[in-house]
This record gives C-alpha cells, sequence and structure tokens, in this order.
C-alpha cells in the first residue's frame, strides 16, 4: 500500500510540474532514431535524439508569470521559415494548455478561463 501511495503522490507531483509549465523547442536536422518511446520522457527522449540538430527556438512560459525565449539568429534564409513556424507552435501549446486548465477546471465545478 505505501508503494501504491508514493506511486500516486509521484505522480500528481509530476503532472503539477507539467501543467504548470510549457516548455516548446523547435529543432531543424535529422534526430537519431528513436526507437521505444517512454511514454512519460517522450520530449527528453526527442530533445536527446537532436545531437546533431541546430536548435531554432525555445521558449518557457511558467504559472507564476515567468518567461524566457530564445530565437536562433545564425540561420540561413530557408530556416528562419522556421522561426514563423515556432512561434506558431508556441501559439498553440499556449492554447492547448489553456485547454486543458478549462478541462480541469470543468471537471471540479470551476469557471473556464476566457
Amino acid at each position: 500500500m505505501a508503494d501504491l501511495l508514493k506511486d500516486v503522490k509521484d505522480l500528481v507531483v509530476n503532472a503539477i510540474k507539467d501543467v504548470t509549465n510549457l516548455e516548446v523547442a523547435s529543432f531543424t536536422g535529422t534526430p537519431a532514431p528513436l526507437g521505444q518511446l517512454d511514454a512519460t520522457n517522450v520530449f527528453e527522449t526527442v530533445r536527446a535524439s537532436m545531437k546533431d540538430a541546430t536548435l531554432v527556438g525555445y521558449s518557457r512560459f511558467e504559472i507564476d508569470g515567468d518567461a524566457m525565449n530564445y530565437t536562433n539568429n545564425n540561420l540561413g534564409a530557408k530556416e528562419k521559415e522556421l522561426v514563423a513556424a515556432h512561434k506558431q507552435l508556441v501559439t498553440e501549446a499556449k492554447d492547448s494548455q489553456k485547454d486543458f486548465f478549462n478541462f480541469a477546471l470543468n471537471i471540479v465545478g470551476g469557471k473556464p478561463i476566457e
């Protein structure tokens, strides 16, 4: 029973960390073969496979309002299109996070975020 409670606690702690931060990274390049993915570490597995890739953009938003954004300014003309794609990905990720929060609020009877 103690192991089950620890597993539940770990699951809740990890879920809170996951939903309170938003992290988007965009790369260009060819990843190494991924093999079998662990559903709990997909992002880390993909990131590790991108050893020979170039970071296009990285954005991180925390629930307390802190934010960080990096855009690679050493890209060629073709890769610069990827910066616009990164910005769109950030927008979609933020919308997805908001939808998730609204889903959770709906479950507990809360008012959705506009």
